[in-house]
């Protein structure tokens, strides 16, 4: 009778840790800019075109401006500047 009860214990604690490793982890990046523009336009393709070139404009600047952000930081050997 034990040995039923630990055996179904241990089968019921597998099975719990397996569907556990097996879900599925939410995405943690946005949605793309191609994306984005499909929503916004959906019957225009020429304005799907101009905002993803915008939005991937405005993306690059972000990065670039965040690049000369924390090359500045190193040279100063500061974490937070005022």
């Amino acid at each position: 009778m034990k040995k039923t009860i630990l055996l179904s214990m241990a089968a019921a604690m597998v099975a719990g840790a397996a569907t556990v490793a097996m879900a599925p982890a939410p995405a943690m990046a946005g949605p793309s800019c191609g994306d984005r523009a499909e929503w916004l336009y959906p019957y225009d393709r020429w304005a799907r075109k101009a905002y993803k070139q915008r939005c991937k404009d405005r993306q690059q600047a972000w990065n670039q401006d965040r690049k000369a952000w924390k090359k500045a930081r190193k040279r100063r050997g500061v974490w937070i500047d005022y």
